[in-house]
């Protein structure tokens, strides 16, 4: 009985084995994906207050040669800017974050792409007087 025993949980374990190692590929996968998405989008803190950094932002883009699609007010202190770079869609968010702080979110294509954000924020920060 003990040994009919542990060729079932044997082959039980056989099974299922692979199974769960599918599950954690499948797993593994999809997280990957999840996580590319969101590289390259970059975050600054400007030492700027919300309305100057918001106007540093569409200079910066108008430099780049951005054409705005779109533009949503999240309340008074956020505002996402949707637009695009020839073929490139690029994603901005302007946010409050207290006295004179202010982060710019950036991504610039799908994936992001870290040279244009570089690129981007430099022109930020020159269009506010510091860079």
């Amino acid at each position: 009985m003990k040994s009919l025993t542990a060729v079932l949980l044997a082959v039980a374990t056989l099974v299922t084995l692979p199974l769960a190692g599918c599950a954690v590929v499948a797993g593994g996968a999809a997280g990957a994906g999840a996580a590319g998405i969101y590289a390259g989008q970059t975050t600054q803190y400007y030492p700027s207050a919300y309305t100057p950094t918001l106007s540093a932002v569409q200079t910066a883009l108008a430099r780049m040669q951005c054409v705005v699609l779109k533009t949503d007010s999240e309340g008074a202190d956020t505002t996402v800017i949707h637009a695009r770079q020839g073929h490139m869609l690029v994603d901005l968010t302007v946010r409050n974050k207290g006295l004179q702080v202010t982060t710019v979110t950036s991504r610039f294509g799908i994936l992001g792409s870290e040279k244009d954000d570089v690129i981007f924020h430099r022109y930020v920060q020159e269009a506010l007087g510091q860079g």
